[in-house]
């Protein structure tokens, strides 16, 4: 009970916690006025789909055909003005601007058409030798659109293909025009991003239980469970070094019921003067308080992601039991039953591997709802029993849901 306070109060504390995703910015409308306010840090696709603004406590959302474009102070700015129907990230505005869409650049000349840049690499091999071609299609379409103004071929032929030296073209194409460049640079965000959820789940468990250099005994087989697992994680984001990887802290409590099958019998010695058939059923269990710390990889950015952790999860083990009930008949007579106690001396702790793959979908832009398959992996001995050898092994799901 006192560690079902433990976790109760942990997730109490995430939930205090303001939400730093929320910060300086601004929306730019459609009459062109700036509002200032608070937006929304976002780092999956919703930053090019929508546009979250709080002002005076209130949440509006924003979509590409409603603004002219929105950004977040000395982060990132966004326009609506390149594709329709969508934002793309602020390079550099002039009378030639240039943007990006994901991970493609976006070019778009005097008269608002836009152009994608794309270089596609290939492998070449010629007269014996390997090299690596690239593409020469975006150079086509960054001449065709600045040569007007002493850009010549000679200036692109050996230019390779980077945000810097496109960058470079389109600011001396504006000055040839006699007009300027505004650059928007991503100069990172410095702050640590935190979210924080709850998950509740089933984990399906098998206790392996076998003689470590002695003879078997009842108690030596699988032992297996199904139980349910509560807990809450902090999830610490560190958009100036990546935008896809974070950092998990979390704390579970599940409570763990074993149970055990064993059957023998006498049937095959022949020098018996008894059948003897004995049934053993062991029951065990314990309560596992755990601290799992993971690296988690947004793998797809969508409108559902799909993502994967890796790390250890350090467990306190208490409330241990075990019990094997052996019921033996003899000569088909009526059956006796006996019982030993504490048959498992388990350890008060243990270190595990573990990893999860699983989806999320983003709601109302402030929540997340996802469903992840897990696996924990035993690298050492449950019990302390020094005849016995006896690694636990967990799978199971999780429903999340996080902010």
């Amino acid at each position: 009970m006192q560690r079902l306070f433990t976790l109760l109060f942990v997730i109490l504390f995430a939930q205090s916690i303001q939400a730093q995703d929320w910060l300086d910015g601004f929306i730019i409308t459609k009459s062109a006025d700036t509002l200032k306010g608070k937006i929304q840090y976002r780092t999956s696709d919703v930053q090019f789909q929508k546009a979250y603004f709080k002002e005076n406590g209130a949440v509006k959302e924003y979509i590409p055909s409603e603004v002219l474009g929105y950004g977040i102070d000395g982060v990132k700015s966004y326009s609506s003005q390149a594709v329709d129907n969508e934002f793309v990230e602020v390079i550099a505005v002039g009378n030639v601007s240039l943007y990006r869409k994901r991970k493609t650049l976006l070019i778009q000349n005097e008269n608002g058409e836009t152009y994608p840049l794309v270089s596609k690499t290939k492998t070449v091999v010629s007269e014996g030798e390997t090299y690596v071609s690239e593409g020469k299609k975006w150079k086509s379409i960054v001449y065709g659109m600045l040569s007007s103004c002493d850009i010549r071929p000679e200036d692109l032929k050996e230019l390779n293909f980077n945000t810097k030296n496109i960058l470079g073209l389109v600011t001396k194409y504006n000055a040839c025009k006699n007009g300027t460049t505004k650059t928007y640079q991503n100069n990172g965000l410095k702050t640590v991003l935190v979210d924080y959820g709850i998950h509740f789940g089933i984990r399906n468990g098998e206790l392996n239980v076998s003689a470590s250099g002695g003879p078997d005994r009842p108690v030596d087989t699988n032992h297996k469970s199904t139980n349910a697992i509560i807990g809450g994680f902090l999830n610490f984001r560190f958009p100036n070094l990546s935008e896809k990887i974070s950092l998990q802290v979390g704390l579970n409590y599940q409570t763990v019921d074993l149970t055990g099958n064993t059957f023998t019998t006498n049937a095959d010695n022949p020098s018996r003067t008894s059948l003897v058939v004995d049934n053993y059923e062991i029951n065990s269990g314990f309560s596992s308080l755990g601290v799992p710390i993971s690296l988690k990889a947004l793998l797809v950015d969508g409108n559902i992601s799909v993502f994967a952790q890796s790390g250890i999860v350090f467990n306190q083990i208490s409330g241990t039991s075990s019990t094997n009930t052996r019921v033996r008949i003899i000569d088909n007579g009526a059956p006796t039953t006996t019982r030993a106690t504490e048959v498992f001396d388990f350890d008060s702790s243990a270190i595990h591997p573990w990893a999860r793959i699983g989806i999320s979908k983003s709601i109302l832009g402030k929540y997340k709802v996802g469903l992840a398959f897990d696996f924990i992996f035993s690298n050492d001995n449950l019990l302390l029993n020094p005849d016995k050898f006896s690694p636990f092994n967990q799978t199971g799901f999780s429903l999340l849901l996080s902010y």
